[in-house]
């Protein structure tokens, strides 16, 4: 056996490392050998995911063998050849070269047959070459190859989805999930996402949890992550258990992706987990893991979105995280005295430069005109992602009277009557910005009336919302009935929004700890005193303490229990008043943090059920958040 053969041996067994050392050594003595150059690029891309190395030694590989054997024969080793020609262009692929791609795509068909044919279709759809990307498409499902087919429906599943026609694009998507389902043996990882993704612009919940539910049953061979995805759908549906657990199995996903495939989608995971950890009341820890995602980014290669889309989006989302964490901040201040509130105060004054540059650059992204329209547009593609719940944070950066034009230009064209229930909380946030009680209170009827009620987090924040402004106005019984039913189903909105609900401070058994902690409360910046409101009862004593919070009703929203932490050792054990500090911050985290919506605990029930698997959940989070780099 020679020295290239046993190299080539190695790489059929999937043992790279071994392959590339034994391949560095022949190129010692023998530095053109293709063989060798190959290994070593194998080993670059599929251990290391190191894509520019991997090319190099990939197209060394090639040019080598094209000088061996100029002219394509059954007495070559083509079988070798296929394999280079096809590692060089899926490693300029997930470069986003899609110029080379279809160079080498030309090199294949000149040596190959049949020619590549419908792979052409994303390359040219990339390049925006919509028109040929169409006609390759169509090819593609003309033909009685299975493999051009499942392409061809593929690459008309986004050009519709891009083109705004949210019909015609559910119906390619989920023609090639159809498809591929028919396959021998299926793997519905990327078809299945595809066709939720297409299901979610026709407004179809149900059937997008059990799409993204069966991709999860695919192999992780690619850069999808339907966990991912399903957190992201547990969130805006207000499920936060759920929402928990598709992130704990989103990270496992990640963890059995090939090191390249793991690479293409490393920032966007770091947003599906920043934004769960918006929504679960933990803004503190969501900031550093968006930062990540912004500074180092995903190419596109495998996604439809580009680059500037993916951008604004992570640049949103931490506007709004770094809204929370000064809300938060603003919370924890209150529960120290005089001298350091005022301090922070002070201090919250100073000009905040990095948020200033974060909201120019997405308001650099939308200067495009289709691009703003799409974003406004639910759940539509070509645009930035900004899911409803959290699209009104766009609204002070893009400008009310721009965003109002965009609704009153883009609705007209919404084949979807289910779509109008978005642009009426849409327009009720603006009626709110605006001051406008009885435009809010019009507009919010009209989109609870019209909205799914699976858009919890959507519904919560046009609550909390239109039960502030009437609060401001005077009508107490109106305000409470919807500030409950925000605080019943994404408590965590009015940490988000920075708002405040009326209510009493009430301690039931006096003592240092429990008096300080209704010190604190009284002073806390989500509540505003008013007997009538809803109430904040404390209970406990100096080892111990409780703090519920009770609706208008009656009705228990959240309680938290704190006992004094032990001492670490040699440490003395905290003082009263850092224990109070400690009892006010959990509280606040877990009243104004993580949702459990009504499909997941029957809140009519109100025994306890909401607040146990509360506590359960946040110490799931805790653990999640010890388990994170």
């Amino acid at each position: 056996m020679t020295a290239e053969d046993a190299i080539w041996q190695e790489c059929e067994a999937n043992n790279l490392l071994t392959a590339r050392r034994l391949a560095e050594e022949l190129l010692v003595t023998d530095p053109e050998s293709y063989v060798a150059h190959y290994a070593v690029g194998r080993a670059y891309s599929d251990e290391d995911g190191n894509l520019g190395k991997a090319r190099f030694h990939f197209d060394e590989a090639d040019r080598l063998y094209d000088r061996l054997y100029p002219a394509p024969g059954s007495e070559t080793p083509w079988e070798r050849h296929y394999l280079l020609v096809w590692y060089r262009y899926n490693t300029a692929h997930l470069q986003e070269d899609f110029e080379a791609e279809l160079s080498i795509m030309d090199h294949h068909d000149a040596f190959f047959d049949p020619d590549v044919g419908a792979d052409r279709g994303w390359a040219l759809m990339k390049l925006g070459r919509d028109d040929e990307a169409r006609a390759v498409a169509e090819a593609g499902l003309a033909s009685e190859d299975r493999e051009q087919q499942s392409l061809g429906n593929n690459v008309l599943c986004v050009l519709e989805s891009e083109a705004g026609h949210r019909e015609a694009g559910n119906a390619a998507c989920f023609a090639a999930y159809e498809h591929e389902r028919t396959d021998a043996s299926p793997d519905l990882t990327v078809d299945a996402c595809n066709a939720a993704s297409s299901a979610m612009t026709v407004f179809d919940h149900g059937l997008v949890e059990r799409l993204y539910k069966e991709a999860t049953t695919g192999g992780t061979n690619n850069a999808t992550n339907p966990w991912g995805y399903l957190s992201w759908l547990y969130v805006l549906e207000g499920r936060g258990s759920e929402a928990l657990s598709a992130v704990e199995n989103m990270q496992a996903w990640r963890a059995r992706q090939p090191a390249d495939m793991r690479d293409q989608s490393r920032a966007e995971t770091d947003v599906f987990l920043a934004r769960f950890l918006l929504a679960a009341g933990r803004p503190d820890r969501a900031m550093p893991i968006i930062d990540r995602a912004i500074a180092f980014p995903d190419r596109r290669a495998m996604n439809s979105e580009g680059e500037e889309q993916s951008r604004g989006a992570a640049l949103l989302l931490r506007t709004s995280i770094r809204k929370a964490l000064r809300a938060r901040e603003d919370e924890e201040a209150s529960t120290y005295g005089v001298w350091m509130r005022w301090t922070h105060w002070l201090a919250s004054w100073a000009p905040d430069f990095q948020d200033w540059s974060d909201r120019r650059r997405v308001a650099a992204v939308l200067v495009d005109e289709r691009r703003l329209a799409r974003t406004v547009r639910p759940y539509m593609d070509g645009g930035v992602y900004i899911p409803p719940w959290q699209l009104g944070d766009l609204f002070p950066i893009a400008g009310d009277g721009v965003i109002s034009a965009v609704l009153e230009a883009q609705e007209p064209n919404e084949e979807l009557p289910a779509a109008s229930g978005y642009y009426e909380a849409y327009r009720a946030e603006l009626a709110w910005r605006a001051g406008d009680r009885e435009a809010v209170l019009t507009h919010a009827d009209r989109a609870f009336a019209q909205l799914s009620t699976s858009e919890v987090a959507l519904r919560a924040r046009v609550a909390a919302l239109a039960g502030d402004l009437a609060w401001r106005h005077g009508d107490l019984d109106q305000a409470l009935a919807y500030q409950e039913d925000a605080l019943l189903h994404d408590p965590g909105v009015f940490r988000r929004l920075n708002l405040r609900v009326p209510a009493s401070v009430a301690v039931d058994t006096p003592g240092a700890v429990p008096d300080a902690v209704g010190d604190m409360l009284w002073r806390s910046p989500r509540f505003s005193a008013d007997g009538r409101g809803f109430s904040v009862r404390i209970d406990g004593d100096a080892q111990s303490v409780s703090v519920c919070l009770f609706g208008a009703s009656g009705a228990t929203l959240s309680c938290t229990d704190v006992d004094r932490p032990a001492p670490e050792e040699g440490q003395l054990p905290i003082d009263d008043a850092a224990f109070a500090r400690l009892v006010a911050m959990e509280f606040h985290d877990r009243a104004f943090g993580l949702a459990l919506g009504a499909s997941v605990v029957d809140y009519d029930s109100l025994d306890g059920t909401t607040t146990a698997r509360g506590q359960d959940a946040r110490e799931r989070v805790d653990k999640l958040l010890e388990q994170l780099p």
